[in-house]
């Protein structure tokens, strides 16, 4: 029956398309970068000033 294979590698693609961790671990890694990079940027623009001693 032809018609089985095809259906279980739709069943296969589909599954992959919505759940692949690799796609997930990169987004991971590129958000950590963003979210990492935003703040840094601004800190290195805005530095903190430092109180002087009384």
């Amino acid at each position: 029956m032809w018609y089985c294979n095809t259906a279980r590698m739709d069943a296969v693609d589909q599954v992959q398309l919505n759940f692949n961790p690799a796609i997930i671990a990169a987004w991971w890694g590129v958000w950590h970068l963003i979210s990492g990079l935003t703040p840094a940027t601004y800190w290195s623009r805005h530095p903190v000033p430092i109180p002087e001693a009384t």
